[in-house]
């Protein structure tokens, strides 16, 4: 009887020092899972950050790309500005040869006068 009394005795031994590891163990599991959730609750910070921080850059991304579609409008009104100058500078140059031409031949036209005189007085 002493011998399954041992027996008993560790047997209970036995499953106290099993319910005591799988407490050990419950425990290391949960600190475990604590730390995850920590992981997870700064990880989902740092989400939030970069998602903040993506919106800026897309808002900022929105008003450079604003710019420059006003910048490249007002180009193409100083380019046809520059057109439109150039086409009325053309316009001046021919009527400036025309009415270069209209001086040569109105010079042309008193020279030949002052031939006629002069032929007419001799």
């Amino acid at each position: 009887m002493f011998f399954s009394e041992e027996l008993l005795e560790l047997d209970r031994n036995t499953v106290q020092y099993m319910i005591e590891e799988q407490e050990k163990q419950l425990q290391e599991n949960e600190q475990k899972i604590q730390e995850n959730e920590q992981k997870i609750q700064e990880n989902k910070q740092r989400l939030k950050e970069k998602q903040r921080q993506l919106h800026d850059s897309e808002q900022q991304l929105k008003e450079k790309q604003r710019q420059l579609h006003d910048s490249e409008q007002q180009l193409k009104e100083k380019q046809q500005q520059l057109h439109d100058s150039e086409q009325q500078l053309k316009e001046k140059q021919q009527q400036l040869r025309e009415k270069d031409d209209l001086i040569r031949q109105m010079q042309q036209q008193i020279d030949d006068l002052i031939r006629q005189v002069a032929t007419l007085t001799k």
